[in-house]
């Protein structure tokens, strides 16, 4: 919604500058809570303009025990173009 109404744009600035302009905006309710650690650590939004796309990510191995053997950084995330990523690539 806020592409829409922003002339497809997403919100301009990185890390919580960025997701905090779609809670003041009433796009998001709240800033997303990883259940892990209990805090927001949706740290990296990061939004480009050539193409226009963004992505976030919970930040850190704050999800290591639901994938032993693997390094699980920055997992679960999310891009526009390529929507929700939940489990690191296969080793």
């Amino acid at each position: 919604m806020y592409a829409v109404d922003n002339e497809g744009r997403f919100p301009d600035g990185s890390g919580l500058t960025g997701l905090n302009t779609l809670t003041q905006g009433n796009y998001l309710k709240r800033l997303p809570t990883c259940p892990n650690r209990g805090v927001c650590t949706f740290l990296d939004y990061v939004a480009s303009t050539a193409p226009d796309r963004f992505s976030f990510s919970c930040v850190g191995n704050n999800h290591g025990e639901c994938f032993p053997g693997q390094t699980s950084l920055n997992i679960p995330s999310y891009s526009n173009d390529l929507g929700p990523t939940q489990q690191p690539p296969p080793p």
